[in-house]
């Protein structure tokens, strides 16, 4: 008849198992990944709460006095065509909204927002009635510009984007 033996005893009499001879190089290896990961993904996470702070928090800037200007649009002032402007303008406007947004870099967008609160900002000027049609004029050809800026930085980032090159790699 068979012993009964304990199976405390039973496992004890097991042969243990030796480990891999590259095993804590494994862990060591995986443990640093994760580290390194870990530590990536909490600096993009700081690098984006502190851009998302600097563009809330900023305060936007108030109409100088002297830069207010007659809002009614499309008349000749002197030697300017101001309806040209505004034409240009929003054809700009017109060329921008066909762009994709999509899978542009935080940089690009960074600046595009800073661009785009400059025009907010001449917008609410040319708003503003009681205003020399000169510095009308001005802004009108300040926005176009900002427009301009903008479509090219458009267009830089969606060659970027289909060529698939690094981000710091200049055109």
């Amino acid at each position: 008849m068979p012993r009964e033996i304990a199976l405390e005893d039973a496992l004890r009499a097991l042969p243990l198992p030796a480990p891999a001879a590259d095993g804590w190089l494994r862990l060591r290896v995986t443990l640093a990944r994760r580290r390194r990961r870990r530590v990536a993904g909490l600096l993009a996470l700081a690098a984006s709460a502190a851009l998302a702070a600097l563009l809330v928090v900023r305060p936007a800037p108030e109409p100088a006095a002297e830069a207010i200007v007659d809002a009614s649009a499309g008349e000749d002032v002197g030697d300017f065509d101001v309806g040209a402007l505004v034409a240009r303008s929003a054809a700009l406007e017109a060329q921008l909204a066909w762009l994709d947004a999509g899978g542009r870099s935080a940089d690009v967008v960074a600046v595009d927002l800073a661009l785009v609160e400059r025009m907010q900002w001449i917008d609410r000027l040319l708003a503003e009635p009681d205003g020399r049609p000169a510095t009308r004029e001005l802004l009108w050809r300040e926005r176009v510009r900002l427009l301009d800026q903008r479509l090219a930085l458009a267009g830089d980032a969606a060659l970027i984007a289909a060529a698939d090159l690094p981000h710091g790699v200049a055109l």
